[in-house]
């Protein structure tokens, strides 16, 4: 018995998000091109095609959206020194806010001086707000650092981005994180 067109498309579609939440990337991206062979234009194939192929290719941006807690960890771990070449970086306080971020304070000491850094990993592509920089601002204040960095996979709102203009807080998007994961170690 034959399968109707439009049901067959649903089902495939289904499958291939169960293959994106089980972490099996290639399995999904080969139904992702069968439904976009079949129907180019159907939901969001070709945006899911675009993400997940770079998702594919790039094992550190895989980690950061997709692995476990403990992986993600240890990989913003490695992200910490990236923003304090040639200075000596001191994880000292890990605290993950169940899978949505994971706050690192570090002590970043040089031969001029000693200070303490606050790095909030936001495992999301979607634009970040300024509510989650206002509890950033309010940790830093509470940790006395000197620095604060939000990383996002996606991009910052306009409201966020006007909040941290006064403020000690600088935010790396989508593009700089990509650019600082190709830097560090996968895994």
């Amino acid at each position: 018995r034959e399968i109707a067109p439009n049901i067959r498309l649903e089902l495939l579609y289904m499958l291939a998000n169960v293959y994106i939440k089980e972490n099996k990337i290639n399995s999904a991206l080969k139904i992702i091109d069968v439904l976009i062979s079949v129907n180019p234009d159907y939901k969001d194939v070709t945006a899911l095609k675009a993400k997940y192929t770079e998702l594919a290719s790039n094992k550190n941006l895989k980690i950061y959206l997709m692995s476990a807690t403990s992986e993600f960890v240890n990989l913003c771990r490695k992200i910490a020194p990236v923003f304090f070449p040639g200075e000596h970086v001191k994880i000292t306080d890990i605290t993950a806010a169940k899978s949505d971020y994971v706050d690192l304070v570090a002590e970043v000491t040089s031969d001029q001086a000693e200070d303490i850094a606050l790095f909030r990993f936001i495992r999301s592509t979607a634009p970040v707000g300024d509510i989650m920089l206002r509890d950033l601002y309010f940790k830093s204040k509470d940790v006395r650092a000197g620095k604060s960095f939000c990383l996002t996979a996606g991009s910052f709102t306009e409201t966020a981005e006007k909040f941290v203009e006064a403020r000690t807080i600088d935010l790396v998007g989508s593009k700089q994180l990509m650019s600082i994961l190709n830097k560090v170690s996968p895994g």
